[in-house]
């Protein structure tokens, strides 16, 4: 419904000849269309609905209209491409016999491309408790499904119940992690309650220490506890129904065997929320304790470093072996003053075991007492027994007193590190795109130390010798996660710093290990440039918001200062007419500062808006409101509606049935996650995992924990409480292959003229064909004569292996 409305302009005395009340004039009553909003709301309730676009529980995209009006708009993500989106959808309008409401393709693709919606992509190396308990979604979404085909489950009921699992989801992402406190009235959110273990008091939060009782229930944690509980009653009704079929009864049975799995996923999930919340509570209290001359360290291991250069040929580009890197980021408080450093080691050849970091941690504590450094906490991820145990002779070693030793959360609580660990590789791929080569260790330093260096960054080359190894072993060490050290063999430990008065550990045998050090670079350590630095640090402190020298060693944030203005870079008469607020200057940016009441103009002068008031110019123009500003309020608001709490609709008896009313409290200690219990395989299984191993084996082919996981489904002889889970079919594979005798094949070349040259030669591991003669040394000895053993080996007799024969080539 296009609107061709003519624009006419007048001025005051236009509009007084006209009768019109200037005071009165309404700018909303004039809007101006040249497009169907038909259309494009019919556009936009397609786009934004669940099989276009992803809800992400939590976060703002800021959009910027024609008239400079900065609009909040919810995250979202789009699934499928531009080019699918726009087929879909005229697709989806043809089927539905409309496609007189179509619109341009140059409108769509423009649409699609204004929105602050995001293509999804493939994610690598995420959290496995959040990528385990998405797939838990998305795998009971899928059930539900099945379950409607097999007529078990009313479409409406089906459609409810993946709801639910749905504003589960969204809010274990999202709001749960800031409902979690230590002290709460609801067990749900509580962590002196949820970390407490109840078989070890000195672990656990006393009577006396926990005095509030949880006398209620947090609604949306016990909606995520009534929906698994209704599918669960579903589920086991249907396993007992009569008169079922075998391949039914089996199909069912696997549903609540699966269900079972996915449901303990998603608990995971919030057990492993809760522990981060408090992992990460505990690292700010350590870093609020620092005092002068003390420092907080954080242990991180990068992923290890694949040879690259600037143009690399294909044999170049497979069989790469990565390099050790390992990242320090220390926060120190120097004179009042926070500042921070980054330590570097690169470690050719070296294992990212207990033994590497126990010498890491010693060569970085010297480097920090150079920098008058006396105390430090350290933080990793690496629970060793020797690790903890060798901090008391780092400190006797290298004068600097290690108060206290922590872990972090499994994947989670190492963001420091980690950035450092980006501005490291951003650097090394600079170097490479420069077309340097960055390949071996050398390499790696190099490009480190290249100008531009990083600030407060050390770099070091290395390598790790051994000494001596721990004997210490302390029990059930993955359970605890913070030691404070009272002596040189002693310690107090706890599940939960802060959880339980602790538990004393004592005679504490070290490693001893230490770094080599090939070549260092960076900034370093030393007494001049400590000296030094303390000045400048001095000199900030002292004038915050002067024009100071940075220090050498220690990165030092600038402070900016709140009374700065920013400067006008041009003074034009009018700078943004028809403000959307011109009576509140407070809204307005920084460049206008004065506004004319009766258009909008804003203007930086005074002077200007004078000159604008004589002269009586006013500029009221008629409201347009243009496609892509129409646009961006039909999308926030059909999104905001989409993400708003959908109220429950009414359901079948057989859902109402089976509600339950949960314990008025979560047991003691429910966050704590000791691990999913371990027990042996099923013998059944095992056989026919391994009999399909052995028959892929005799193929030359690879037996995935994929491809076994659906054959052990399919096979009618094994019961779904029986079935391996798909971790559980890895190791098992993994297991075989080690057992496997190694064979040592010889392949022979068809025509000699076809070897390639030495130059383009390429070393690479194959699976073994059918035609490969499988012989061991001792086949060949037992059927060979005499005459053709003297070919392959030295001493008949006496086998030992001689150098690969002329026109044979060897693989492992």
């Amino acid at each position: 419904m296009s609107c061709n409305t003519s624009r006419v302009y007048l001025n005051d005395s236009g509009r007084m000849k006209m009768g019109i009340d200037l005071n009165s004039f309404k700018l909303e009553d004039r809007v101006l269309e040249r497009y169907d909003i038909v259309k494009l709301a019919f556009f936009i309730n397609f786009i934004t609905s669940p099989h276009i676009l992803i809800q992400l529980p939590f976060g703002e995209a800021k959009v910027q209209d024609s008239h400079g009006n900065i609009h909040y708009v919810t995250n979202a993500i789009r699934q499928t491409g531009l080019y699918e989106t726009i087929a879909m959808y005229e697709a989806y309008m043809k089927e539905n016999k409309m496609e007189s409401l179509l619109l341009k393709r140059t409108t769509m693709y423009n649409i699609l491309a204004y929105l602050p919606i995001k293509k999804a992509v493939s994610m690598q190396c995420v959290d496995m408790y959040q990528a385990d308990a998405t797939n838990a979604f998305i795998e009971i979404s899928r059930m539900l499904d099945s379950l409607v085909e097999m007529a078990f489950l009313d479409k409406e009921d089906a459609a409810h119940l993946k709801r639910q699992f749905e504003e589960t989801k969204l809010y274990l992402k999202g709001n749960y992690r800031l409902h979690v406190k230590k002290e709460s009235l609801y067990s749900d959110h509580c962590l002196f309650w949820g970390l407490s273990d109840p078989d070890h008091s000195h672990f656990a939060v006393s009577d006396e220490e926990h005095t509030h009782k949880h006398q209620q229930r947090c609604p949306d944690c016990k909606a995520m506890d009534d929906v698994i509980n209704n599918v669960k009653a579903l589920l086991k009704k249907f396993s007992e129904k009569t008169g079922l079929s075998y391949d039914v009864q089996k199909k069912v049975d696997g549903y609540v065997h699966d269900f079972n799995l996915q449901s303990e996923k998603i608990y995971e999930l919030k057990q492993h929320y809760a522990r981060a919340v408090y992992a990460s509570m505990e690292y700010e209290r350590i870093i609020g304790s620092v005092e002068d001359d003390q420092a907080t360290l954080l242990f991180d291991f990068a992923q290890k470093w694949e040879a690259t250069q600037y143009r690399e040929s294909q044999p170049d580009y497979y069989g790469k072996a990565g390099t050790s890197m390992h990242v320090i980021h220390v926060s120190a408080k120097i004179s009042g003053r926070a500042v921070s450093h980054q330590l570097v080691h690169i470690l050719p050849n070296a294992e990212q075991d207990s033994t590497t970091v126990v010498a890491i941690a010693e060569h970085a504590l010297h480097q920090l007492h150079m920098m008058g450094i006396k105390k430090v906490h350290i933080r990793s991820d690496y629970h060793s027994s020797a690790l903890v145990a060798s901090m008391p002779s780092i400190s006797t070693n290298t004068k600097v007193t290690v108060l206290s030793y922590s872990f972090s959360e499994k994947q989670a609580g190492k963001g420091l590190a980690d950035r450092d660990i980006g501005k490291d590789k951003r650097k090394m791929r600079s170097e490479r795109d420069k077309q340097h080569k960055v390949i071996t260790a050398d390499d790696m330093f190099e490009a480190l130390n290249a100008p531009k260096q990083l600030r407060g960054t050390s770099i070091y080359l290395a390598t790790v010798v051994e000494k001596k190894t721990s004997t210490t072993k302390i029990p059930k060490i993955t359970r605890l996660s913070h030691f404070e050290y009272r002596g040189k063999e002693s310690a107090r430990v706890w599940q939960f710093h802060g959880i339980g008065e602790g538990k004393d550990i004592h005679h504490l045998n070290p490693t001893v290990a230490h770094l080599v050090i090939t070549k260092q670079g960076g900034k370093l350590a030393s007494a001049e440039v400590n000296k030094e630095d303390r000045k400048r640090i001095a000199a900030a402190v002292k004038n915050p918001f002067s024009d100071y020298d940075e220090p050498t060693f220690w990165n030092l944030p600038r402070e900016k200062n709140p009374l700065e203005q920013e400067v006008n870079d041009k003074d034009d008469d009018i700078v943004r007419p028809n403000n959307p607020d011109p009576m509140s200057p407070a809204g307005a940016q920084h460049k206008s500062l004065f506004y004319c009441s009766e258009c909008g103009a804003s203007f930086i002068r005074h002077s200007n808006l004078i000159s604008h008031l004589t002269t009586g110019n006013h500029k009221i123009r008629p409201i347009r409101v243009k496609l892509l500003d129409r646009v961006l309020g039909l999308f926030s608001r059909a999104i905001e509606e989409t993400l708003a709490h959908i109220p429950f609709s009414p359901i079948s008896e057989v859902l109402k049935a089976f509600k339950r009313s949960p314990e008025p409290e979560l047991k003691k200690g429910w966050a704590i996650g000791f691990g999913r219990k371990t027990m042996r395989y099923p013998e059944g299984t095992k056989m026919f995992v391994k009999n399909r191993f052995e028959e892929y084996a005799r193929r030359g082919a690879k037996l995935r924990a994929e491809e076994a996981e659906r054959l052990m489904r399919a096979d009618r002889q094994i019961l779904p409480s029986e079935w391996m889970t798909k971790t559980q079919l890895k190791n098992y594979i993994n297991t075989l292959k080690n057992q496997m005798p190694k064979l040592r094949v010889w392949r022979r070349s068809l025509d000699d003229d076809e070897e390639e040259d030495d130059e383009h030669h390429v070393e690479m591991e194959v699976p073994p064909q059918e035609e490969d003669l499988r012989y061991t040394e001792e086949d060949i000895y037992n059927s060979l004569d005499e005459k053709t053993l003297e070919k392959f080996f030295t001493h008949v007799k006496d086998p030992i292996r001689s150098p690969i024969p002329e026109g044979a080539t060897e693989f492992d």
